[in-house]
């Protein structure tokens, strides 16, 4: 009868020392965790070589009615895209036209 008593003491004690909140450890900061801080880089502007020349290509002229910011969205998607076209790129890319003739150009990978 002893022996259950001071199990079930045992036991109960164990318990409730187990759910109470220990407060004092998580209010204070360890000093072994890391601290992580973001850097802001600034954003260098790329200079596009747009006089770059390729055999069988010339730069393509956007005409000006399509040059301008212009916004397209998706119907399952919330977000819009931005495309940003120039007199020359399109999105920071520049835009060549094809002029060779018997230029292949094959988009395929084998």
């Amino acid at each position: 009868m002893k022996k259950t008593i001071l199990i079930l003491l045992l036991i109960s004690s164990i318990t409730l020392n187990a759910c109470t909140p220990q407060t004092a450890s998580l209010s204070k900061p360890h000093s072994t965790e890391i601290q992580k801080h973001k850097i802001k880089l600034k954003k260098q502007p790329v200079k596009i070589n747009i006089h770059h020349k390729f055999k069988g290509f010339k730069l393509a002229n956007v005409p000006k009615q399509f040059c301008g910011t212009w916004y397209r969205a998706d119907p399952y998607s919330k977000k819009a895209r931005k495309l940003i076209i120039t007199s020359h790129t399109v999105n920071g890319d520049i835009a060549y036209q094809k002029i060779d003739p018997n230029l292949k150009l094959n988009h395929k990978f084998s």
